[in-house]
């Protein structure tokens, strides 16, 4: 299988399944179908995943290990994976992105533990593609396809009965696919770190068309230029303005194949000065032109 080259790509922070995007947007889920990317770049949201293989077949990138995937796989990320669905063809997936909030049990230490534990990074022991063909496994998957039956009909309290099934979801998780072992300080550190530098994320994301400066994003969280560059990196895996062109570049795709902006209007609403720099740092990232991806992905 010849995939995107995920390993040259600076990683991003997925705006839509964040805290703040969808607080605004009153959802404390996310429910659907979609069509699995072929080159787009390993991302991270703030929100949890569970979701399965409708068709087709690909490979799943989560922290830098390849799983492969075909119909009926379901996948189970935190809030910290760095991870991306690649597809051999045409795949679709189906998702559940919801907020950690809902798995809150005020007063109820245990209760609130065991529905968080699956997505607790530093204490998984299974591989966040479950395996096929186990029974368990196939009573998630129903639970999912319930929830698309939910979401889909759309009746009275629908909310409520989907908040209720991804609590059995995490139950089933914890009972059949979790082994606690001991916690990883480096995935921990990791955690504090997107915590602490997530206003500054979520700045780059409001921002693509004026992108702030370094001093900009150090000044939102309260850190000098210095040491800010210095967490940023060890956080995310490259500079801030490594990062800040991924985003904008991701962007950029969305428009070539979307819209009927010309180039250089899709450069000037990307942050980008002149028609040249965007050229380059696009030629750069994706492997060919704007022009050649235009005509590839209309």
């Amino acid at each position: 299988m010849n995939h995107f080259d995920w390993r040259s790509q600076p990683i991003i922070y997925q705006h839509e399944n964040n805290r703040t995007e969808m607080r605004t947007n009153q959802t404390p889920f996310r429910i659907g179908e979609y069509k699995v990317l072929t080159n787009y770049p390993l991302h991270w949201h703030d929100s949890f995943e569970i979701g399965y293989c409708l068709e087709g077949k690909g490979i799943t990138v989560v922290e830098g290990r390849e799983y492969s995937f075909g119909p009926g796989q379901v996948h189970v990320m935190s809030n910290i994976h760095r991870h991306m669905d690649y597809a051999e063809g045409h795949s679709y997936m189906f998702n559940v992105h919801f907020l950690p909030e809902i798995l809150t049990a005020p007063g109820f230490y245990e209760l609130e533990n065991t529905a968080r534990r699956p997505f607790v990074a530093g204490l998984q022991h299974f591989v966040p593609v479950l395996q096929m063909g186990d029974p368990h496994t196939e009573e998630v998957l129903e639970l999912l396809k319930t929830i698309a039956n939910e979401q889909s009909a759309a009746r009275p309290g629908w909310t409520a009965v989907v908040q209720g099934l991804i609590l059995q979801l995490t139950g089933l998780l914890t009972r059949h696919f979790l082994i606690p072992e001991q916690e990883d300080p480096k995935i921990r550190r990791r955690e504090e770190l997107l915590a602490r530098l997530a206003p500054a994320l979520q700045l780059i994301d409001e921002r693509q068309a004026d992108p702030p400066s370094l001093n900009e994003l150090a000044a939102k969280v309260a850190l000098s230029p210095v040491h800010f560059r210095a967490l940023f990196r060890e956080a995310v895996g490259s500079s801030p303005i490594s990062y800040r062109n991924s985003q904008r570049i991701v962007e950029a795709r969305y428009l070539l194949a979307e819209s009927t902006l010309s180039i250089a209007e899709i450069a000037h609403q990307c942050g980008f000065a002149t028609l040249q720099h965007f050229n380059q740092v696009f030629r750069r990232l994706v492997f060919c032109t704007p022009s050649e991806y235009r005509r590839q992905n209309r």
